[in-house]
């Protein structure tokens, strides 16, 4: 008898904590909420005048009747790159509205790693990065958001690309970045590593609007780390087997399919609903 009053406060507990957390999890959806109308709103009123701008400019460049004078061609083009600067920065503001809100279901990580690597494979290839792969014929499966995953990888894989291509490493070690995919006890981990220079302040690197970079906007692994907490798994940087930094998306494990069964007459149910 003691052991089911044991039992019973022990389901108890947990059926609470478990309360909690979901509150806890509707309260910083809520709060991500507000902060992205308010970013939505931002952006609407920059990108009509940053477009009228980036308009002009460029057709003033690109004017051939009336060449520029020299004293202004210089100015004009740094106008034209600040403005370019900007509007990437919107779109990364419009990813992290598009984060806010997350559609689960069982996805094989493979695939979107896969898929990621598709997409920006022509700009790795331009800048003649070597692409290891390690894992990404396997079927590890979690419950997410196959295009908000597929965001955070390419973040990730463009953060390598241009710190490679900033401070390339030494001529006998080609410039690689290397995607590797592997289960780890209850989590299945996708990583993404380069042998560049690595984090410069690996604890403000996840910071909004942080960055070491001469031309970032800070919110590329901000991304990634809304990205993984929509997902309730984590973002770990820092540096790599390959002597560069490293990312490492830590994803819950997809829990196992309940089995299939038969009824009578060979019908087949999930053992779900009536």
């Amino acid at each position: 008898m003691e052991r089911l009053t044991q039992a019973r406060r022990q389901l108890a507990e947990a059926i609470e904590r478990e309360r909690l957390k979901d509150a806890q999890t509707v309260l910083v959806l809520e709060d991500k909420l507000k902060s992205s109308l308010q970013a939505a709103a931002v952006a609407h009123e920059i990108n009509l005048p940053l477009s009228t701008l980036l308009l002009n400019s460029k057709l003033l460049l690109d004017q051939q009747d009336a060449p520029l004078p020299a004293n202004l061609n210089e100015p004009l083009q740094a106008i034209a790159s600040n403005a370019v600067e900007v509007v990437t920065t919107i779109e990364k503001m419009r990813t992290l509205l598009r984060n806010v809100q997350t559609h689960h279901r069982r996805l094989n990580l493979a695939n979107v790693a896969r898929s990621a690597l598709l997409y920006a494979g022509p700009s790795l290839k331009a800048a003649a990065i070597t692409v290891q792969r390690e894992g990404l014929e396997e079927s590890l499966e979690v419950l997410g958001d196959a295009a908000q995953i597929q965001i955070a990888v390419v973040n990730l894989l463009r953060n390598a690309l241009e710190a490679l291509e900033t401070a390339a490493p030494a001529a006998a070690d080609p410039a690689t970045i290397a995607v590797r995919l592997q289960s780890e006890g209850d989590t299945v981990v996708l990583s993404v590593a380069d042998n560049g220079p690595g984090f410069q302040t690996p604890q403000t690197a996840l910071a909004p609007l942080e960055t070491s970079k001469a031309h970032g906007s800070g919110l590329g692994l901000y991304v990634v780390q809304t990205t993984m907490d929509n997902h309730r798994g984590s973002l770990a940087i820092g540096r790599s087997n390959l002597g560069g930094a490293e990312g490492r998306l830590i994803f819950p494990a997809a829990p196992d399919p309940p089995p299939t069964q038969y009824g009578v007459g060979g019908e087949r149910w999930s053992g779900t609903g009536p």
